[in-house]
């Protein structure tokens, strides 16, 4: 396998603010203000009686790479000075609150900065809401009092009140247990009267576009239901509320809310539709789409609404993405690494047409995710602060007792995500990474294969944009096997190539939804529909056997000496086998508690006598394949959602996250206009 260079420093950790310090060749006092005010990477042993610190050389490494001390410059001019003064503290600002680290520790100053450009008042960033909500891909009101989101714990569409906190369900769908149904992707009305979302019917198991109002207690209306046409997403409303921008399929159309009309406005071809934004007063509509076939750097372009003409906005080699119209209709902001960091950028617009060059808005942006505006110009983003990582350690599964302190795997690629698998031989662990910002050009999820004895890394190219499940390795340790889905709907099978990182489908097998290796290497395991399993043969397609049985989860792994499935009860309450050769599936163990098991945590340890399984608050068990009581481990993590164990039997990767999400609205930052134009 080609591995990428390694620094030595990888992985190492620094135990204390002396060695923390030396690294950064700083002294103690400086490393601590910056770990206070400028979210220094830095961790803590918690679990101790006095708390101790300790940090990751390459966290430190990739914090001092991204912080960028501005280099100093000949006096300005008092004007040109204080601009410049303010342009840096908003960015020592905003650069602080993007500073998003793996332990998910987030620090955030709060001073009052001077405006970015000339007679705009004050300008301020500041925080509105924290919480612990796992969606960043809110639907926000023009007024700044409402939020609306998943709440990952149902699947419901929830309602937040910016100003108090509060929370409430929109939907009242009940437990997964009840219901595999779930809504996604909402936006909310001008007048904050009704909100547009997707909703995934898991009887039917297709998406369908549906309006609710906000105010408790009103029932949704169905206005689009994919039955053969491809699924589509809302993107925004029109400024009188009547018709929705959607896009989907590689189209963009107008879609009217009182008779579910639908009017195409473009159609492009599969390189991947990005963001879309329409105008407030509805004549133009703002998207991103690649530059060139197969290319990832994207320009931004102007499409009339009734399809007349186009004209591109902002054309540059560099990454440009994300539009959003101003509430005046005069600007389109966007973002774009044309200056090495993720800025945010303005371009001003007249007539459907550019008016001069784009100007920087904001420098290093980092993650942030765009909301909307308010209709006073407050520019609403949130931030991910929950935290993730992956830990290694050595564990004996009897107990569930550690037997080594938990190493974290450090990425330079993106965040650790919780879809970690270890090759055959041991060597190896593939793990999907997220990078959740727009102007991620691969999307959020990318595949990551890490040689574990040396820290190198390679990542896949697998070419879609959201991972559907773990990456599967072949028995030989060569390929990865993968599902995603693509922007236009429906699944993608591929097979990573680790060695080259290439990516083809697989041959003779056009749909194969979540595959696994089956043990003689040249078939694979689909599942069907509800209904089980179904083992297909490479090359020919031909079925070579099925089994039967409910599933409720993606995730019905199959046992390494290929003799058993397993798979969730409907209520989560229960883990059952299903046996290849045939027969009734029996049920291995019931967890009679309220709360119910975590379906995606289930797995085989290597010699496939034991699964192992996690409860939605991170307890986990042991069960005997072969029946018997089962084993509650101690396992002292918190936030664990997975465990795979390694081949070896004694060494564990652990998925460790506890969600966490922010508001943050900047303010005052536009020059002050007549009226939209």
């Amino acid at each position: 396998m080609a591995e990428t260079p390694n620094d030595d420093k990888v992985g190492s950790k620094l135990e204390s603010w002396k060695a923390i310090a030396a690294h950064l060749q700083r002294d103690v006092s400086t490393v601590r203000r910056w770990e206070k005010h400028e979210g220094l990477p830095v961790r803590r042993h918690e679990h101790r009686a006095r708390s101790s610190v300790y940090a990751i050389a390459a966290e430190l490494d990739a914090w001092r790479a991204t912080r960028q001390p501005e280099p100093e410059a000949a006096p300005a001019p008092p004007t040109t000075r204080r601009l410049a003064l303010a342009a840096a503290v908003v960015v020592a600002l905003l650069g602080a609150g993007w500073a998003l680290w793996r332990t998910g520790v987030v620090r955030l100053p709060y001073p009052l900065v001077e405006a970015a450009e000339p007679g705009s008042g004050k300008a301020v960033a500041r925080q509105v809401w924290v919480g612990k909500t796992e969606d960043r891909y809110m639907g926000f009101s023009t007024d700044g009092r409402l939020a609306v989101f998943t709440d990952w714990t149902t699947g419901d569409l929830a309602a937040l009140e910016l100003a108090t906190g509060q929370q409430r369900h929109l939907t009242h769908k009940g437990e997964w247990s009840e219901s595999g149904d779930f809504a996604q992707g909402a936006v909310i009305s001008p007048d904050g009267k009704l909100v547009a979302y997707s909703w995934w019917s898991d009887k039917q198991e297709l998406y369908e576009l549906r309006v609710l109002a906000t105010a408790a207690g009103s029932q949704p209306r169905t206005l689009y239901s994919r039955r053969e046409g491809p699924t589509i997403w809302a993107a925004g409303w029109s400024g009188n509320s009547k018709q929705l921008l959607v896009t989907g399929g590689g189209r963009i159309a107008l879609l009217a809310v009182d008779s579910g009309a639908l009017r195409v406005v473009k159609s492009l071809d599969r390189r991947g539709l990005g963001r879309t934004s329409l105008s407030p007063d509805g004549r133009y509509i703002a998207y991103d789409f690649p530059q060139a076939e197969g290319g990832l750097e994207r320009d931004i372009f102007l499409l009339a609404s009734d399809g007349s003409r186009e004209v591109p906005l902002v054309r540059h080699p560099a990454h440009d993405a994300g539009p959003m119209w101003t509430p005046d209709g005069r600007r389109v902001l966007f973002l774009s690494d044309r200056s090495g960091a993720p800025g945010l950028w303005s371009v001003s617009v007249a007539e459907g047409r550019a008016q001069g060059a784009p100007v920087l808005v904001q420098a290093n942006v980092g993650q942030m995710f765009p909301l909307g505006f308010s209709r006073k110009g407050g520019f609403y983003y949130s931030l991910s602060s929950g935290a993730s990582d992956f830990l290694v350690a050595e564990m004996d599964l009897e107990t569930g007792r550690l037997l080594s302190e938990p190493e974290p795997v450090v990425s330079r690629y993106g965040r650790p995500f919780l879809l970690p698998n270890w090759s055959p031989d041991g060597r190896y662990l593939a793990y999907a990474v997220r990078t959740p910002s727009v102007l991620a050009r691969r999307g959020e999820l990318r595949v990551v294969v890490r040689d574990m004895e040396t820290g190198g890394e390679r990542v896949m190219s697998q070419g879609f944009r959201t991972l559907g499940t773990l990456p599967k390795w072949r028995p030989d340790g060569k390929t990865l096997l993968l599902y995603g889905l693509p922007e236009g709907g429906g699944g993608t099978t591929l097979q990573l190539d680790v060695v080259d990182g290439s990516a083809s489908p697989l041959p003779g097998i056009e749909n194969c939804p979540f595959p696994q290796w089956a043990t003689t290497r040249d078939a694979v395991w689909c599942l069907l529909g509800r209904e089980g399993v179904v083992r297909r043969q490479l090359g020919s397609g031909e079925e070579k056997g099925r089994v039967l049985f409910e599933r409720t989860s993606a995730n019905v792994p199959v046992s390494p000496d290929g003799r058993w499935v397993a798979f969730m009860s409907k209520d989560l309450r229960s883990v059952n086998l299903a046996a290849v050769a045939g027969g009734e599936p029996r049920e291995l163990f019931r967890l009679e508690v309220a709360k119910g098991l975590n379906p995606l945590s289930l797995c085989w340890t290597p010699d496939s006598r034991y699964l192992l399984v996690q409860n939605e608050e991170g307890q986990a068990w042991r069960i005997p394949a072969s029946g018997g009581e089962a084993r509650k481990l101690a396992i002292p993590v918190k936030g664990l959602r997975l465990l795979r164990v390694h081949p070896d039997g004694k060494r564990v990767a652990m998925s460790v996250e506890e969600p966490g999400s922010e508001i943050w609205v900047l303010e005052n930052f536009l020059p002050r206009t007549a009226g939209a134009r």
